[in-house]
């Protein structure tokens, strides 16, 4: 980002004729910029232009990204999304998203499919062999042939996605299973966990840690696959995730509360009560809230209402 001088080098220098440029964001075919005309119209406004135009920025960069992650193209953004993109969601719920079309994961063959293709996916960049699939499908049940059994949780899979895709979504290496590399898989995991580890580095921003850990939030739709819990080969991720979500709410609502922000901290938890537990370190956060508002009453009110529910700050 920078400045660029509009002004003829021989006429006399006129803050007039700056245009602040700032590029943010380079797809395949296109290079965006917020190119701000006259930038100094706006000092009445505010004490930083380029605190500004970041604002202006990040706005538009998070349009961009999230309308990626909804596995949409935009035709006035012109973003370029790969036709073998398949987007997974697997906080508060598991589904793929294939060409307009969302399977639910949850209903393609089967408790066993759908814990085989869980897995798949947590481990895409690798080969699962028959062994491990066995120890995670049987449970080290007594099953006359295993191989047998793979076989038929392979093919129903297939069968179901194969009219969205026209091709195999698992591949057969060697007596392992895989993925179909011909096809990019995108997992909301990957993206919240990038931007909640992007809003910890030290040189990012607070206005830019404030939108990283906003798509953060709006990305955690509740626990990594519902349903699943009791799996030991996803208990460490489901609670790992749970983890980092309660980090980046904790994060998002403080830098709010020293900025004064108090409608959006309510806002937001107004949002999540319904699907997610909050831990207590954010209700805690929510009373200070109240308190800086000067509305004690509504505090007390609050921390006896969280204490029935057994919930000690």
């Amino acid at each position: 980002g920078g400045v660029s001088l509009c002004s003829n080098s021989k006429e006399t220098f006129n803050l007039n004729n700056i245009m602040m440029v700032l590029p943010f964001i380079e797809t395949s075919s296109f290079l965006w910029l917020v190119i701000l005309d006259r930038p100094t119209r706006f000092l009445e406004y505010t004490l930083s232009l380029r605190l500004a135009s970041d604002a202006i920025k990040t706005e538009i960069s998070k349009r961009l990204i999230l309308e990626e992650l909804a596995g949409g193209k935009s035709t006035s953004l012109h973003l370029n999304i790969p036709d073998n993109s398949i987007y997974i969601k697997m906080l508060g719920t598991f589904q793929l998203k294939i060409n307009g079309e969302t399977i639910d994961c949850f209903d393609i063959g089967g408790r066993q499919c759908t814990l085989f293709l869980a897995n798949l996916l947590l481990y895409r960049r690798r080969l699962i062999s028959t062994q491990e699939i066995t120890e995670l499908l049987l449970r080290n049940g007594e099953v006359d042939d295993p191989k047998n059994t793979i076989k038929s949780v392979v093919f129903r899979i297939r069968k179901t996605f194969k009219p969205y895709i026209g091709d195999d979504i698992i591949v057969t290496r060697h007596g392992s299973y895989a993925l179909n590399p011909k096809f990019k898989f995108n997992l909301d995991i990957s993206h919240f966990e990038l931007y909640c580890s992007m809003a910890k580095r030290e040189t990012t921003s607070e206005l830019e840690k404030l939108a990283l850990l906003e798509y953060a939030i709006k990305l955690y739709k509740g626990d990594m696959l519902p349903g699943l819990e009791s799996e030991a080969a996803f208990l460490g991720r489901i609670t790992y995730f749970r983890l980092l979500f309660d980090s980046a709410l904790e994060s998002y609502f403080t830098i709010l509360l020293n900025n004064k922000r108090y409608i959006q901290i309510f806002r937001t938890a107004a949002n999540l009560t319904a699907q997610i537990c909050l831990a207590p370190k954010i209700h805690a956060l929510l009373v200070k809230a109240l308190i800086a508002m000067e509305r004690q009453d509504l505090a007390g009110a609050y921390i006896e209402s969280i204490s029935e529910k057994g919930v000690r700050l």
